[in-house]
C-alpha cells in the first residue's frame, strides 16, 4: 500500500512538471525570486538544504523565513530530465521525511529526476516553526465516527484548539496556505 501511495504522489509529481514553464512565466511578471540552494550531504544519498523565502509572499523584500528541503539526485545524472517536487499532501506531513524513506524502486522509477521534498512552512525542519497548540482533539474521535461522540463537546473543543493556535502562532499561521505551503 506504501508503495502504491508514493508511486501516485510521485505521477502527480510529474504531471507538476508541464505546468513549469507557466510558474517561470508567473516569477518573469511578478518579479519573484528563485531562492538560491546550498547543497549539503545529509547522509544516505540525500542532500539537504535551506530556501530562504518571503513569510509574505505579497510583501516579498519583508520578513524571511527558511523552507526545509532535501533531494535524491538522479540515478541517472546523464539523462538527467530535472527536479520531481514531492509533496504528500497532509496537513501538517513531512515531505522531508517522505522522501527519504521512499522505497528504492521509487529512485530506480524516476532515475532521470532529482527526487526532491520539503517541510512546508512552519512544520519539521522548516524555521520558524509553528508553536505546540495542545491537545488536537480530532485524535479523540473514533474513526469511523460513531453516534457516541459529543458533538457539542467536540465542536468546543475544536474551536478552543483553533483559537489557541492561531493565538500562539499570529505571526506564521495566516502565511500557511495551500497556496502558500513552501
Amino acid at each position: 500500500m506504501r508503495v502504491a501511495n508514493v508511486l501516485a504522489v510521485i505521477l502527480v509529481g510529474t504531471a507538476a512538471l508541464v505546468s513549469a514553464p507557466a510558474v517561470a512565466d508567473d516569477n518573469k511578471r511578478t518579479g519573484a525570486v528563485v531562492p538560491k540552494l546550498a547543497w549539503t550531504d545529509c547522509g544516505g544519498g540525500f542532500q539537504c538544504a535551506n530556501a530562504e523565502v518571503p513569510l509574505d509572499y505579497d510583501r516579498p523584500s519583508a520578513r524571511t523565513i527558511e523552507v526545509a528541503v532535501v533531494r535524491r539526485p538522479a540515478a541517472d545524472p546523464a539523462n538527467r530530465i530535472g527536479s520531481l517536487f514531492l509533496n504528500p499532501g497532509g496537513p501538517g506531513i513531512s515531505g522531508i521525511e517522505f522522501v527519504r524513506t521512499a522505497p528504492p524502486p521509487a529512485f530506480e522509477l524516476f532515475g532521470q529526476f532529482d527526487v526532491v521534498g520539503f517541510d512546508p512552512r512552519g512544520l519539521g525542519a522548516s524555521r520558524p516553526a509553528l508553536l505546540d497548540c495542545g491537545n488536537n482533539p480530532a485524535y479523540g474521535v473514533p474513526m469511523p465516527r460513531t453516534s457516541t461522540v459529543a458533538h457539542k463537546v467536540f465542536l468546543a473543543a475544536a474551536r478552543n484548539y483553533g483559537e489557541t493556535c492561531r493565538k500562539v502562532n499570529r505571526e506564521l499561521l495566516p502565511h500557511r496556505t495551500s497556496r502558500r505551503s513552501a
